[in-house]
């Protein structure tokens, strides 16, 4: 047993809670209907100590909404499209592509993704596109790049290769599947 306290004022279950592991021995731990997060120090014994709250909201759920990067230390809620510094928490800055993002690179520059909504009906006149986009941090610009199916997760490879999970077929996501057939591919697009 690590911790038993009440964290939050609100008894939230076992779900949509997310724990982040960020620098200098420090966790933030943050639920899907609070606006606060928690930051706590593990010290050498691994229990919880100088716990403080900032205004970091983690939304997590099966789409995993919330990552933090080592590289560039900061914490980006993909759902949101915003970026908070991981030193004292404040927001960065936004990004506006693309549109549902899934990754970052490895060094943090880089947001990878696509601009597919998976709300879109699945017809043959539907808007997904065989594309994915990629948003440079520095220069606040966007890529297109077309890929060879509809991409569902964009990311970067040990190699430094801009990987994508995509599908022949269009669809929401992972988990979806037509005729009990997953379809999916693994392409190689940078």
């Amino acid at each position: 047993m690590v911790d038993k306290k009440t964290h939050f004022t609100d008894y939230k279950g076992d779900y949509d809670y997310k724990i982040l592991e960020i620098k200098n021995n420090q966790v933030i731990v943050g639920h899907q209907n609070e606006v606060n997060s928690i930051i706590f120090s593990i010290d050498n014994n691994g229990l919880l100590t100088n716990e403080k709250t900032v205004a970091v909201n983690i939304k997590q759920n099966i789409k995993r909404n919330t990552n933090y990067n080592f590289s560039d230390n900061y914490i980006i809620n993909f759902k949101e499209k915003q970026l908070y510094t991981g030193t004292d928490f404040s927001t960065i800055s936004y990004f506006n592509q693309p549109n549902f993002a899934s990754t970052v690179s490895l060094n943090g520059k880089l947001i990878y993704g696509t601009n597919n909504d998976p709300s879109w009906p699945y017809d043959a006149d539907s808007k997904h596109q065989k594309m994915a986009t990629i948003y440079n941090r520095d220069s606040q610009s966007s890529n297109n790049i077309f890929t060879k199916g509809y991409p569902l997760i964009i990311f970067e490879n040990y190699k430094n290769e801009i990987i994508s999970i995509s599908s022949g077929m269009k669809k929401e996501g992972l988990y979806s599947n037509i005729n009990d057939k997953r379809d999916f591919f693994i392409e190689i697009i940078k």
